[in-house]
């Protein structure tokens, strides 16, 4: 247990060392955009610095407010000429800030970013992509409208289509007039503007905009739409790190997933998003049915071994947008935003083979038995999701491997 506590330690110093980085690189990302002077970056920055220094966490997450607050002092003195319904680029940056920073997590922080950005620039579509760094692919974190991709079936070093071509171009597009743009599922794209999310020139995601209109979008909008995706970066940099600084503190020790409790509050925001926004996501529960009989022969030390490598497992196996926790001593239950029953199905026959086919310690093999839900089809409550998954994995059947398809989890 020492030994577990010592390491959890070296790792929430090291998390805390990232989050002080990210909030150093969000006072660049708001100077190098002109929003704060480089006596105001200086004067912040050693601020944060000097929190880190105290080497608490505690203290850094303080001074991150104080920072925040400083920095949209800061904001508000800005000028430049109007150009957004009246108001000035700041203007507009400024309550975008402002907004994004009151967002108590990630999934507030995308949906509230979407719609700050279709205030400033209207728009019928909307995807935002987050980097995830695990997979080096690009993954929709929220959607406006409906999910729109120009060249779905064509692909890149970071994903597929155009929108992963434009990112790893890091450069923004502006397609003004498109002919011939009606998509396979009847939308129609005239317009099209996609700018990547960068800080300190590193890739953390990508703002696609789309509009039937042709000419919707202009040059204004894309250098908005630039600029905020600057200003985004940092504080998604930010709560990203803040969100592992505390999941770290939240997490079941054998494993390194989520505690039941933590995982149940992250489920409860993942149903007011769906319900809010109409999007769906996929509830995935597994469970080891052969443990009682490995752990009395393997001793309780190959059990605590083998819970620790199923965790890394299912940590391979996941998306950066996924969550995954310990609900039970041998179950575990993981949500999959954006993923629809075929995608989940997917997902669940990969999951299967990964644990199923793997030897853990002794050359010992687990046997498995994975169930899945929708939402809303399968429920729209916790106790209907859980229910309706805990009912497919009762009624599984163990694919063969040629039954096995690849995962695909986007939504379709």
């Amino acid at each position: 247990m020492k030994r577990r506590n010592g390491s959890g330690s070296r790792r929430l110093l090291e998390v805390t060392e990232k989050f002080t980085r990210s909030q150093v690189r969000f006072l660049e990302s708001l100077e190098a955009t002109r929003l704060l002077t480089a006596t105001e970056t200086g004067r912040l920055r050693q601020s944060v610095e000097q929190a880190a220094s105290q080497k608490r966490s505690s203290d850094v997450l303080d001074t991150a407010m104080q920072v925040t607050l400083k920095a949209s002092a800061a904001l508000r003195r800005g000028t430049l000429p109007a150009s957004h319904g009246g108001r000035s680029d700041v203007e507009v940056l400024f309550e975008i800030c402002r907004a994004i920073q009151r967002a108590s997590g990630l999934p507030e922080f995308y949906t509230t970013l979407l719609e700050r950005v279709k205030a400033a620039v209207p728009f019928e579509n909307a995807t935002l992509y987050v980097m995830d760094r695990k997979r080096r692919r690009l993954e929709p974190a929220a959607i406006c409208g409906k999910p729109v991709e120009l060249i779905g079936n064509v692909h890149f070093d970071l994903g597929t289509g155009f929108t992963s071509w434009v990112a790893k171009r890091r450069r923004p597009v502006l397609l003004r007039d498109l002919h011939g743009g009606r998509r396979e599922d009847g939308s129609e794209v005239c317009c099209y503007l996609a700018a990547p999310i960068l800080v300190q020139g590193h890739l953390a995601g990508l703002l696609s905009l789309c509009h039937s209109k042709a000419r919707a979008f202009d040059e204004d909008d894309l250098r908005l739409v630039t600029l905020i995706g600057a200003l985004a970066g940092g504080t998604l940099e930010r709560i990203q790190a803040e969100r592992q600084m505390r999941d770290l503190m939240l997490r079941d020790p054998a494993t390194g997933l989520l505690s039941e409790h933590h995982f149940r509050e992250r489920l409860a925001d993942e149903l007011e998003r769906s319900r809010r926004y109409e999007q769906p996501f996929s509830l995935l529960a597994l469970r080891i049915e052969n443990w009682d009989a490995l752990v009395s022969a393997g001793g309780a030390e190959w059990g605590e071994e083998t819970l620790a490598e199923v965790g890394r497992l299912l940590g391979r196996w996941s998306r950066a947008s996924d969550l995954i926790g310990r609900t039970g001593p041998v179950a575990f239950t993981a949500v999959l935003p954006f993923t629809t029953r075929a995608g989940a199905a997917s997902a669940a026959a990969r999951l299967y083979e990964i644990l199923s086919s793997h030897r853990f310690p002794r050359r010992k093999k687990l046997e498995v038995t994975v169930g899945t839900a929708v939402c809303p089809v399968d429920g729209n409550d916790e106790a209907a999701l859980v229910e309706a998954a805990e009912r497919d994995r009762q009624g599984f059947a163990s694919p063969s491997a040629a039954e096995s398809p690849a995962v695909s989890q986007a939504a379709a």
